[in-house]
């Protein structure tokens, strides 16, 4: 099993900070909030990712009401953390996101795009949306990364959506094979 290196109560928050507000410490009238979301994170960075991504530019009503759902959750378990924030992207994120997950991840930005375009989606501005939220990022030679944890995640969620549907790697992989040459 995977275990995850955690992160000391300082550099959690600092961490968190650096995406919920683009700063190293909490703007003012968040601080108590943002230690709070950073003790129920635990100190796992892909969590404090995530959720300093999805409280970005919110107003404190909307934390408390993140917080709320968070602690709705009763044992945390980061994909469970992640999935609250997978929730709160549109539907069009979401489907870009599950294939990046399935099917296209360690692929080439310009492809996936040519892909995604394709299938009528504004990859984009999906893309985009994603990078932001970290459930992706884009290494300096353009390949869609994503972290193992999300993809798992990405995947569970297709097998809960699609049960008695298995996952079509095969169509991509001609499509793949289409735009690589």
């Amino acid at each position: 099993m995977y275990e995850v290196d955690k992160l000391n109560n300082v550099k959690a928050l600092q961490l968190f900070c650096s995406y919920a507000f683009k700063h190293h410490l909490p703007k003012k009238g968040y601080r108590d909030l943002s230690i709070h979301i950073v003790q129920y994170a635990d100190g796992l960075p892909l969590a404090l990712k995530g959720l300093g991504s999805l409280l970005f530019r919110k107003e404190v009503k909307d934390w408390k009401s993140e917080l709320r759902k968070l602690e709705q959750v009763p044992d945390m378990e980061i994909t469970n953390v992640l999935k609250i924030s997978y929730d709160e992207l549109d539907d069009t994120q979401k489907m870009i996101f599950l294939d990046i997950a399935c099917f296209l991840k360690g692929k080439n930005m310009e492809a996936v795009t040519t892909i995604l375009d394709g299938s009528e989606f504004n990859a984009e501005s999906g893309i985009n949306a994603l990078v932001d939220r970290c459930f992706i990022a884009i290494s300096k030679d353009k390949m869609i990364e994503m972290h193992d944890l999300l993809t798992q995640m990405g995947k569970e969620i297709v097998y809960k959506e699609c049960p008695n549907e298995p996952l079509r790697e095969a169509d991509y992989g001609d499509i793949w094979m289409f735009i690589k040459y």
